[in-house]
């Protein structure tokens, strides 16, 4: 199964839900996340895939986490956004970084990140 988290609203709920289903339509498994019941129920998914755009107290699976960044989380530290405080934690351990341009690939400085800076979605099939 890929659960894919995001926020309940914007830019980044659209993008996962469609992500979701997209997978579904070529036969693999994915739902998507999206209450805060989801986000920590998903801290103890240690088999599954996790897609997630929310970074977590800890990291589930290490081998199977992927974080999607969507924008210079360092501007976004503050009190008032105490999960900002968490993606350098997320970060260090994620299988994969994803991020939406290669520019903020390069203003990060993550060279194994992957920029997804296109809107096509193409999958394989199966």
């Amino acid at each position: 199964m890929i659960y894919l988290l995001s926020p309940r609203r914007g830019g980044p709920y659209i993008q996962l839900k469609l992500i979701a289903d997209k997978l579904n339509e070529h036969g693999y498994q994915a739902k998507h996340c999206c209450t805060a019941f989801d986000w920590l129920r998903l801290h103890f998914c240690k088999k599954d895939t996790i897609i997630s755009v929310i970074p977590f107290f800890f990291v589930p699976n290490k081998n199977k986490f992927f974080l999607n960044i969507r924008g210079n989380y360092h501007k976004e530290k503050k009190v008032t956004n105490p999960l900002s405080y968490l993606y350098e934690l997320n970060i260090k351990y994620a299988t994969n970084l994803i991020l939406p341009s290669r520019f903020l690939k390069k203003e990060l400085g993550f060279k194994n990140a992957t920029a997804v800076s296109y809107t096509h979605l193409t999958l394989p099939t199966n």
